[in-house]
């Protein structure tokens, strides 16, 4: 009895899905979205840690937690201010360390990952460092995303772990943040240099924040309790003008991997995100007639539930840790790349 060898078509095809559930694990699903999008237009496509989490209810509303000053977007929802606040808090720490752990079906096969996140300065001078290591679809995952400011590593690693498939990528973030720059320049609309939302592309927590709260309008911050700590909770449903990009027509459905809506929930003390859960579209809580007090609860099997540890700021952290160096040449530069889908041909910037 003989059988075909398996298509090299299905091989790189099935390694191309893997990657791309281990980037949407390490980005949250709105920032992952968000570049694919992006690569779509510009260019061919490319192939211990926190408790168990449940939202209570509370009375009292979370005390201090107001919504942030912003420029108003038609399609803001009364939540997004307070999204904006998180990132514009994370950039206000010295320093971040964190652990987190993540769970949820990609592509109808379970995932699960655990973390650590560090993070010292902001804006464009923000170092990190992002290792996480899991499953997906019970093969190991490993990443880890390293950036002194000047460049960015992304190391990626999965499947068989005597024999790794491996993806190595360097981004000059000099090259990039001057392009930029000059861009806002020449519209005669500078931006502050420590704007999150400008440097969020590059990674870490501002670009899971930025990338919700560009994607998701939010509905009023509901007060609960979450670990036993008060948070707002609130849930985002998607962006008109954003789902009509991610679904390519204003009246086309979502893609199957899109989310439906997530749900987070921000400190009240901190201004830190506790917990990013987006729902799959054939969730039962995922229904559209289901107003928002119903949807903050947990999902029994959500596309991805993201449990963010109570951050340690302002620690001192060793810049060492924010330095990689590549075992040997087998890496690309993905510069121009970046450069491409930053400042696209019309010279509007990517929001």
């Amino acid at each position: 009895m003989t059988s075909n060898p398996r298509s090299p078509t299905l091989r790189r095809r099935a390694a191309g899905w893997t990657l791309r559930g281990v980037l949407l694990l390490a980005l949250g699903v709105a920032a992952y979205l968000g570049l694919e999008l992006a690569d779509r237009a510009l260019m061919d496509r490319l192939a211990g840690g926190p408790a168990a989490t449940q939202l209570t209810v509370i009375e009292a509303p979370p005390p201090g937690l107001a919504p942030a000053p912003a420029q108003l977007v038609s399609s803001d929802g009364p939540g997004n201010a307070y999204v904006r606040r998180a990132a514009l808090a994370i950039e206000s720490h010295g320093s971040i360390a964190i652990r987190y752990e993540q769970h949820g079906w990609v592509d109808d096969a379970p995932a699960q990952s655990t973390g650590r996140y560090l993070q010292l300065g902001s804006g464009g001078s923000r170092q990190f460092l992002l290792e996480q290591v899991g499953e997906l679809a019970g093969a190991p995952t490993r990443l880890l995303s390293v950036s002194d400011s000047r460049f960015l590593w992304t190391d990626l690693a999965w499947g068989d772990p005597a024999a790794p498939q491996r993806s190595v990528t360097r981004v000059d973030l000099r090259k990039v943040r001057n392009a930029l720059t000059r861009g806002e320049d020449e519209a005669g609309d500078a931006p502050p240099r420590n704007d999150p939302g400008l440097w969020a592309r590059f990674g870490g927590l501002p670009m899971l924040l930025t990338g919700l709260d560009r994607a998701f309008s939010f509905g009023n911050a509901r007060p609960m309790e979450l670990r036993g700590q008060r948070v707002a909770a609130m849930v985002g449903r998607w962006r008109p003008e954003r789902a009509a990009e991610v679904s390519g027509h204003p009246h086309a459905p979502l893609p199957a991997r899109a989310p439906a809506h997530v749900v987070v929930a921000i400190s009240a003390t901190t201004f830190f995100p506790l917990l990013v859960e987006y729902r799959d579209q054939r969730d039962p809580l995922a229904a559209p007639t289901l107003p928002d007090d119903q949807l903050l609860t947990s999902s029994r099997r959500p596309l991805l539930k993201i449990d963010l540890g109570d951050p340690t700021l302002g620690e001192r952290l060793d810049p060492g840790l924010f330095t990689y160096r590549p075992a040997d040449d087998r890496w690309s530069d993905q510069t121009d790349r970046e450069l491409r889908l930053a400042t696209p041909p019309d010279g509007a910037l990517l929001r």
